[in-house]
């Protein structure tokens, strides 16, 4: 490797490693909203620094172009201000020379960020999903204390009398609605308390609800034609009764929410079957109706999901080229132009980036505006070059 690459590449990486680490610690703390609600389902020290750290992968995809673009544009603006780019052109290397290896390194970091878009930020989001739902199984009386998510999933919980978080809990209201969301099932209990239970394996212990002092008030469907001049129900009252993790954490409607996958939960391999699969379906079914208008449905979300990712992956190489552009001066005066075209042209491509996000379902206008962004970047930056190599301000 020349001298001068090194020497370029040196000061180039030391920066972004430096950006790197400080973009990680900002962006933590709009997750610290997250981690916190993780930490009130009574989870371990372990459990809290491991969820911690499965949301890393998830913001930095976003990180790495954010400081490739700071780290450029500090460099080019250093070795302009320091007159050692003078001196390298002086010297007989051109532009195209000079610029180089910043640009192959951030060919090689968008491969990089690609890796980590499709495979490790995917993981990550789901295995700190599953993580969560797995505390919320094992111990669901947790959940009573968090009663803003139950009343977003239309549960009503309410604990009138005292309480110790994730052992127990006295004078329990709990109503749940139906499927078809015109009834509901109320439980009220005097005490909820987690006891243990051996089971028939060996050293081996499982957790259960002791249920104390219960009335379940359950809505019942009449009979098919029927006219209903009344509602049905039935009243059951229990002096006490156990009741498995599984069952409870099912009368608050949380059982089969971890299996709802998105697709910013599949990696690529995965993704890829999607399309493939729901390609098949679209052979089998009629265009007129409603399975065939879902399976196209998530054929156009599963590739615009693909545009996405690999526009986060190629902003590493448009930025690194945005600050290496318009981080150039072949004057003795600083211009303030090029600082704001920057912030305008990243503001551009952040902007276009979460409206396509929101218009998913419209693959020719999501494809548009993950696009076209980088199309402006490279443009304005190439122009920018051209003018510098002719010496034209």
């Amino acid at each position: 490797m020349p001298i001068i690459w090194r020497y370029i590449l040196g000061q180039y990486l030391k920066v972004l490693g430096l950006s790197v680490v400080a973009f990680i610690a900002l962006l933590l703390t709009t997750r610290l909203e997250e981690i916190a609600h993780f930490a009130t389902l009574g989870a371990e020290s372990v459990h809290i620094l491991l969820f911690t750290m499965y949301q890393i992968p998830y913001v930095l995809p976003f990180v790495i172009p954010i400081a490739s673009l700071i780290s450029a544009i500090l460099l080019i603006q250093k070795l302009s201000q320091h007159h050692e780019l003078t001196a390298m052109r002086a010297a007989g290397l051109s532009l195209r020379q000079i610029t180089a290896p910043l640009l192959l390194t951030a060919a090689l970091l968008a491969l990089c960020n690609f890796y980590i878009v499709s495979e490790l930020a995917t993981h990550a989001h789901l295995t700190s999903r599953l993580l969560k739902q797995e505390l919320k199984s094992i111990n669901p009386l947790i959940l009573l204390h968090n009663t803003h998510l139950l009343h977003f999933k239309g549960v009503y919980v309410n604990t009138l009398g005292q309480s110790k978080v994730g052992e127990s809990a006295s004078d329990v209201i709990i109503a749940t609605p139906l499927h078809n969301k015109k009834a509901f099932n109320m439980l009220i209990a005097k005490q909820i308390a987690v006891s243990d239970n051996p089971t028939h394996k060996k050293k081996e212990i499982q957790k259960s609800l002791q249920i104390q002092g219960a009335a379940l008030i359950t809505s019942l469907e009449g009979r098919p034609g029927a006219p209903l001049t009344y509602d049905p129900l039935m009243i059951e009252n229990i002096a006490q009764a156990v009741s498995p993790m599984e069952d409870f954490a099912a009368l608050l409607m949380l059982k089969d929410e971890v299996w709802r996958l998105n697709n910013d939960h599949l990696k690529m391999r995965l993704l890829l079957l999607r399309i493939n699969e729901d390609r098949k379906l679209l052979d089998f079914m009629p265009a007129s109706s409603a399975e065939y208008a879902a399976a196209k449905a998530r054929i156009v979300r599963s590739t615009a999901e693909i545009i996405r990712r690999l526009s986060v992956a190629i902003a590493v190489f448009t930025f690194t080229l945005m600050g290496t552009a318009f981080g150039m001066t072949i004057t003795r005066t600083r211009n303030a132009r090029s600082v704001i075209l920057v912030v305008g042209l990243a503001a551009l491509y952040l902007v276009a980036f979460f409206m396509a996000k929101g218009w998913s379902n419209h693959l020719l206008l999501a494809s548009a505006l993950y696009t076209l962004p980088h199309v402006c970047i490279i443009g304005c930056s190439f122009r920018v070059l051209s003018r510098i190599s002719r010496g034209v301000i």
